[in-house]
């Protein structure tokens, strides 16, 4: 899954919604479901060789903090969902921010 990823405009109005990432989710699934997104339209490319140093609380990085603590959380809500919009073609069912 890319959890950092490089879009333009066009991208996020015309395949996204108006929106860099789906509202809807708590904490969970908004970045699989760009990913899905942009692999379903061929525009999701992988680069080997990019590099990005990621202090995630997982890998013993950094101390976990409130955020964190709340991600187990909503683990479940944000899966369902996730599966929901995606047998949905995961719909545009928000305002967009960019029009």
């Amino acid at each position: 899954v890319c959890t950092h990823f490089i879009l333009d405009r066009e991208f996020i109005k015309n395949e996204l919604g108006g929106v860099l990432l789906c509202p809807h989710y708590f904490a969970s699934c908004a970045d699989l479901e760009l990913n899905d997104r942009a692999r379903r339209i061929n525009k999701l490319l992988w680069d080997d060789t990019a590099f990005l140093y990621h202090e995630h609380c997982s890998r013993g990085k950094r101390p976990e903090d409130e955020i964190d603590k709340l991600k187990p959380l909503s683990w479940e809500q944000d899966t369902r969902l996730y599966d929901q919009r995606k047998a949905n073609n995961f719909p545009n069912d928000y305002e967009p921010i960019l029009k």
